[in-house]
């Protein structure tokens, strides 16, 4: 929101939701964060806007794996998760995709994701959050690497009732599963590599 006015009355009207805010969401990442996207996705599902939907919806997804690991030290992440996947998740997925994901998959991924923030800090002792978050979205974006990026991306699986799927989605569904493979060995293997094999693509 921002503040306008009129004379002397003031009054609060939204903002446009661009990349660079979403970002900036990201990037102060915690629960007041996570749900303020969670409304800005129903909100964009209601109204059509099918674009911004899917594009919230990545972010909301990246809130989640940096907040996962400590909403799960409160017992609180798996019926939250739980209520994402079922119902807020396919208000924002691609044509022909569904999420594959469950409640487990987010509390791996984000225990991972947490502990690499803390080797790449290359500090022993304790990291922040806002600095620890700083780190994880680096690590999202490929900034210190390509491998987590990829790993860590949202793991879809396609509607099979479906027959009309064309085969650029298929390709392409097939791309990603190969290189979140990858991804997760290089993780798994302590080998950190920036850019996949040329083979990969």
């Amino acid at each position: 929101m921002e503040t306008s006015y009129i004379g002397v009355s003031s009054f609060l009207k939204p903002v446009p939701i661009t990349q660079r805010t979403l970002k900036k969401l990201e990037r102060r990442s915690n629960l007041d964060v996570l749900a303020c996207l969670i409304w800005l996705l129903r909100d964009a599902s209601e109204r059509s806007k099918i674009a911004l939907a899917k594009k919230i919806a990545r972010s909301l997804y990246n809130v989640l794996l940096l907040l996962c690991i400590e909403l799960h030290e409160r017992r609180v992440a798996v019926p939250l998760l739980r209520i994402l996947i079922r119902d807020i998740f396919p208000l924002g997925l691609e044509q022909y995709h569904r999420m594959w994901m469950i409640d487990k998959d987010f509390i791996h991924a984000s225990a991972f994701l947490n502990l690499l923030a803390y080797r790449g800090s290359q500090k022993t002792a304790s990291l922040d959050w806002p600095r620890r978050v700083k780190i994880m979205c680096r690590l999202l974006d490929g900034k210190m690497g390509l491998d987590v990026m990829y790993a860590m991306a949202p793991q879809f699986s396609l509607t099979l009732e479906d027959q009309s799927i064309p085969v650029i989605v298929i390709k392409e569904h097939e791309r990603n599963i190969r290189l979140r493979e990858w991804g997760w060995d290089c993780i798994l293997s302590g080998q950190r590599e920036e850019f996949p094999p040329d083979e990969l693509w």
